[in-house]
This record gives structure tokens, C-alpha cells and sequence, in this order.
């Protein structure tokens, strides 16, 4: 796809997307004949809350990295400044507008972050939250 579509490095990327999502479908339909269902509706509403979660940080952070190579340039330092400024505001408006929409499994996704880190620092005896 390199070659054929002329993109460079950005096909790659799209190519292993593109495979990833056919991998995606094709192990869903056999979980989905395997266990006789898999509760369509309320995935499909999940998954559309992560959607508009997704498009509204995406458009945010494009504008802000945008606001910042337009007042700093192209620099490597402007570009880490870019990343030092763009993720956590990524982060923070796709978590607050999962949480807006009642995006259910919010709180699983915190917890299987958060639940590893919190036994390797107090162990065993990791307070509950």
C-alpha cells in the first residue's frame, strides 16, 4: 500500500488500522454466532458515545496543535510543546465528555489502569476505591 497509494509513512498507518478493524469484525461475528448474541443495542450506543467523545477531542486537539505550530513553528521543541500541551487536553475532553454522555464503562477502563499501579506501589495492601 506504501507503493501503490504514493502516501508514505501514512499509509502504513491506515494499512495497519484497516487490518486491525477487519480483525475486529471477523472475530465479532464468530463471538457473536458463538454466544448467541452480544447485546447489539447497548454496544452500538456505547460505542456511538465513544464516537462523538472521539470527534470532539480530535477536533480540539487539530485546532490547538494547529494554534500552537502557528505560534511557535515547526521546531522540535515547538512539536514537543505541541505534545506537552495536546495530550492532556485530549485526555482530559475525552474523559469529560465520556462522562457527560454516561459512557458506562468509563469507570472499568480508570480501574484497570489505575488498580495496577496502585498494588505496585503499596502492594498487597492497596487501599479500595
Amino acid at each position: 500500500m506504501i507503493r501503490v497509494a504514493k502516501m508514505g509513512h501514512a499509509s502504513l498507518a491506515i494499512s495497519t488500522s484497516a487490518v486491525a478493524l477487519f480483525g475486529f469484525v471477523v472475530l465479532f461475528a464468530i463471538l457473536r454466532t458463538r454466544i448467541h448474541g452480544v447485546h447489539g443495542r447497548e454496544l452500538a450506543a456505547g460505542m456511538a458515545k465513544v464516537v462523538v467523545a472521539s470527534v470532539v477531542m480530535g477536533s480540539v486537539v487539530a485546532v490547538a496543535s494547529h494554534g500552537i505550530e502557528m505560534w511557535l513553528g515547526v521546531s522540535q521543541l515547538a512539536r514537543l510543546a505541541d505534545l506537552a500541551v495536546s495530550i492532556p487536553i485530549g485526555l482530559a475532553l475525552f474523559y469529560a465528555t465520556c462522562r457527560m454522555l454516561g459512557v458506562s464503562e468509563l469507570d472499568m477502563a480508570i480501574q484497570a489502569v489505575v488498580r495496577p499501579i496502585r498494588r505496585r506501589i503499596f502492594g498487597a495492601q492497596a487501599p479500595r476505591t
